[in-house]
Formats: C-alpha cells, structure tokens, sequence
C-alpha cells in the first residue's frame, strides 16, 4: 500500500510540473509539447524503479541521488492496507477496463470490416486529398456507420473511415480539410500510439497523474494534426469554422471508438481558439532546446521524488525500534550486572574480615559469669597480614557463580581494639554481635526518621510562604 501511495503522490509531482512547463512552450509546435508529454508519461511509469536504481547504482554514477527513508506518513499494519488488498483491486480494476478495451477493440475491427467504399462521385473533387493520398504511410478511404464524425481505424493497414453525415452535409473543401486531418494522424502513426495509451491506462490504473498526462497527449496529438492540416490547406480560420460546422451535424448516437480523429479528444474549444488567435511560431532551434530544458527538468524532478519516500509502512518502523529496543535492554542488562558485580566486592569483603576475625578468636568451652568489673585493655593488635580464602559468591540476579582467589586482608597495626563488654549470661559471643548489629540498625532507623520529619517540616514551611506571597 506504501508503495501505491507513494507512486501516487510522486506522479502528481511529475504532473504539476508538465503543467508549469507547458505554458513555457506555448509558442513551440504542438509536435514540441506533444513530445514532452510523452517524456513525463515515461517518468511517471519510471518512478517506482527510482528507488532500485539508486540503490543498484554506484555513486560514481549517481552521486547526488540517495533514497530518503524520512517518512511523513505511517500508514497502519492491517487487513485493508495489505498488498493483497492492493493486488486484488488493481487485478478487479485489470478486469473491468480490460473487458471494456476488448470490446472497444472488436468493435473497431467490426466497423473496419463493415466500411464501404467512398463515393466515386465525390473523391475526385478531393484535390488535397488526391495529391496526399500516394505520399507517405498509405491509407485507404472508406465510408462508415460505425464512427461518430472521422477517424482513423488501425489494426493492420489503416483506414480513414468518414461518416456518411459528412458526405452528405459537407462541401467538397469542407470535406477535403477533414480527410486531410485524418491524413495527418496516418503520416504521424497516432494509431499505433494510441494503442500505446490504452496500455499505459490500463496498467497505471486508478492513476490520477497518468489519466491528465493521457489527456494532454490527445489534446497535443489533435493540435499537431491541425497545424498539419493548417500548413497543407493554408486557411485556418476557413478550417476552423469547418471543425464548428462537423461538431454541430446530427452524428449517430454510436459509442466513440478507441480510434484518433477529428472529434475524438473533448478539447474542441482549445483547437480553435488556437486556430483563430494563430501567432508565429518559435524558430525550430528555440523549439528544441526550450523542449531539451523541460526533458531536462522532468528527469531531474522524477529521480529526486522518486528517491524520497514520504509515506512508508508501520511495519518497517515498529521493527526498527523492536530492535533498537532489545539493544538497549541488553546494554541495561549490562549494566545492571556491572553494577551488581561492584556492589557485591565490598560486601564479600566485609565477610572475609568478619570470617577472618572469628578465626582469630578463642574457642569458647562454656559460658562463665563473670561479676567483676571489666578492665580496659589498651594493648594494640599487633600488624599482621591476613589471609582467607573467600568462599563462592552466589548467583545474584542471574550472575553466574564465579570463583574468588584468596586475597591477603591488611590490617593497620596502629588500630586499637575496642574495650570489651561483658558477655550476658546465657548468651554466646556470636549472638552479642548481631545484638550490636541490631541496635545499629535501629539506630540507623531513628535517625532517619528525624531526617524524613525535618525535611517534610521544611518543604511543609515552604509551601506556606509560597501560598503566603500569592
């Protein structure tokens, strides 16, 4: 759906720009415009290739094109922006216009097949037409119930079919201008070309940008057979009141055919505007290099928006930061370990002192009351290195356990030995020290708590002379 989305909006872009360039080449033939037209056509079917491309490429050759993956809008992971979703309308949308093609096609073929004869009686009078109809690509002149006003009918050799509305209400130079009209689509191969259009429609689908470059390449292509037309007959004001009498005859109400012609395109009303108010056209080198500015230009722009992806799948974003978020989730796991593997050195320290301390005492046989009163002893430890071996850490959140060496304990030697307390009856030295352990921690508590009450007292005074100052 991203890509669809994409390509949509990329050719828009390309359409914008054919409309501003258009103007520029005003005064060039409608050949010139015709020509660029089919440049933009081209660009926008290339589009969705820019990004493989620029890829492929090496930057020796495209150092200036990088694909943008800067995405402005995600469109969502769900059922209706699936790619089956997608493949199935435009395989819905193959169905429908392709029916539609191949019935416009065996009717062209049927209204070649059904052609009669032009007139004996009236050809003669056709001196345009009897002094172009042995030049160039050759055409046949028939007559036709099966099309609107004139067109040319493809399939093999060409045909030049006329309505007989025509033959009937036109004049002989009337006549004539049309025939040569068509003469000018046979020369040029605009059947062959038109067939090219169909394809494009029916592969670009749904394309706004592809459907307005398909009109303008009509309009073009009838504006260039009129300038043709204009050159061969030298009147185009007597021309254009010709194409005003052929649009105003009672035509048969038959389905137009994917045929050119004279009234094939609807934009009627800009062919004679620019038949009536003719001005000089541009010299032919003026012609080519305004037409190699705007291929220039149009070439440029589809490989810039072709490598910028302004719409892109929430699928592709979602797996980038699953990803960016299990590197950082490994990177705290990390962390966390080296944090917990620092945190636990001085704690196994502080055990291997104790453990080592323990050793250093004598055994106990039993406990004795003593009732004399204790003498403060003021003999110092003597200095002696220590050494314990450190028993194995435990596997604390995950840790693996890991082997400690022996390490040797310095002890000061200028640490004095607090003076001993008197052992309560009944009670070991062992427990004395987690009694000691245990008024420490409650102390430790106490003092906390004055701390956590001073504190609240403070922001509590705080407050108030904040409310105060309002």
């Amino acid at each position: 759906m991203h890509a669809v989305l994409n390509w949509l909006w990329q050719g828009c872009v390309v359409a914008l720009a054919l409309a501003a360039t258009l103007p520029l080449l005003d005064r060039a033939r409608a050949q010139v415009r015709y020509a660029v037209c089919w440049v933009a056509l081209l660009c926008a079917f290339v589009l969705p290739v820019v990004p493989l491309v620029v890829v492929v490429a090496p930057p020796a050759v495209m150092p200036t094109v990088t694909a943008s993956s800067a995405a402005v809008v995600s469109v969502p992971h769900a059922w209706w922006t699936s790619s089956a979703i997608v493949l199935g309308l435009w395989a819905l949308w193959l169905g429908i216009y392709g029916t539609r093609l191949a019935t416009a096609m065996l009717a062209l073929r049927r209204a070649k097949a059904c052609s009669r004869p032009f007139p004996a009686t009236v050809e003669p009078r056709l001196r345009h037409w009897q002094h172009l109809r042995q030049q160039g690509r050759h055409a046949s002149l028939f007559v036709s119930d099966r099309v609107r006003a004139a067109a040319v009918l493809g399939c093999g050799s060409p045909v030049i079919a006329v309505a007989p509305a025509l033959v009937q209400h036109l004049d002989a130079d009337e006549l004539d201008r049309v025939i040569v009209h068509e003469w000018a689509h046979v020369q040029r191969r605009d059947d062959l070309a038109n067939g090219v259009q169909l394809i494009a429609r029916l592969i670009a689908g749904w394309h706004p940008a592809v459907w307005w470059i398909d009109r303008r390449l009509q309009i073009e292509r009838e504006l260039a057979c009129d300038e043709m037309t204009v050159a061969v007959t030298g009147s185009a004001k007597s021309y254009a009141a010709c194409l005003v009498k052929v649009a105003d005859l009672p035509l048969s109400g038959v389905s137009a055919l994917p045929a050119p012609g004279a009234l094939s395109s609807s934009g009627l009303a800009t062919r004679i505007r620019r038949l009536v108010s003719r001005r000089e056209f541009l010299s032919p080198a003026w012609s080519r290099g305004l037409a190699t500015v705007a291929v220039v230009l149009l070439s440029v722009l589809s490989l810039a928006v072709g490598g910028y992806r302004l719409v892109e799948a929430a699928a592709e974003s979602t797996t980038v930061q699953r990803v960016v978020r299990a590197q950082s989730v490994q990177e705290s796991g990390l962390e966390s370990a080296n944090t917990i593997d620092q945190a636990s050195q001085p704690i196994t320290r502080t055990r291997t002192l104790v453990a080592a301390r323990s050793a250093a005492q004598p055994a106990v046989a039993s406990p004795q009351v003593d009732h004399r009163p204790a003498e403060p002893t003021t003999t110092s430890e003597p200095a002696a290195p220590e050494t314990a071996t450190i028993p194995e850490r435990s596997s604390e959140a995950g840790l693996p356990i890991v082997p400690l060496e022996s390490a040797p304990i310095d002890v000061p030697a200028t640490r004095a030995i607090a003076p001993s307390t008197p052992t309560p009856p009944g009670e070991t030295p062992t427990d004395s020290a987690w009694r000691a352990a245990a008024d420490g921690g409650v102390a430790i508590g106490r003092e906390s708590k004055k701390a956590g009450v001073a504190t609240a007292g403070f922001f509590n005074r705080l407050g108030k002379r904040i409310a105060g100052s309002f």
